[in-house]
């Protein structure tokens, strides 16, 4: 079952999708204590591509790579400290979808890197802001249709 986070924490994600555009955002969703928080990670993305842009041909306006921030998360998960519960970043000029470099990055060997985290792409196009869900396991088979009258944990909480 994924998680439905709060209204608060939808408006940290979109509130950083928005101060980070034209580019990519990126970050966590953690609960420690039964706390959820956002942890806000720099895209180092631009300068990885600066420093080697054969390695890194994508700019963070299309790609993002997780800065120094990222590793007291994982160290602190990977030690019981807190639990990953999501893993979000933004795509600021096109769809909300979980592309094949979404995948690449959220996967090792084709399996999820953190299986109980769901991954989180918002869109943000012309100021507005879309979003879509989906986690590892559900990007390798073709996405289901929404029942007629169901809506996301995002409208959810905006609902609520």
């Amino acid at each position: 079952m994924s998680p439905v986070f709060s209204k608060a924490i939808i408006d940290q994600l979109t509130a950083h999708a928005v101060a980070t555009y034209p580019e990519e955002c990126c970050g966590f969703v953690v609960e420690r204590d039964g706390q959820l928080a956002v942890v806000r990670v720099t895209n180092v993305q631009n300068q990885q591509h600066a420093a080697n842009p054969e390695q890194f041909p994508r700019t963070a306006a299309i790609a993002y790579r997780m800065g120094p921030e990222a590793a007291p998360v994982l160290v602190d998960h990977d030690r019981g400290r807190l639990v990953i519960r999501a893993i979000y970043h933004s795509h600021p000029k096109h769809a909300a979808y979980f592309s094949a470099e979404d995948k690449k990055q959220a996967t090792v060997w084709d399996e999820p890197s953190y299986p109980d985290a769901v991954q989180i792409v918002m869109s943000v196009i012309a100021l507005g802001l879309a979003w879509n869900r989906r986690d590892c396991r559900a990007s390798r088979r073709q996405r289901p249709e929404r029942p007629r009258g169901a809506f996301s944990p995002w409208e959810a909480a905006r609902r609520s």
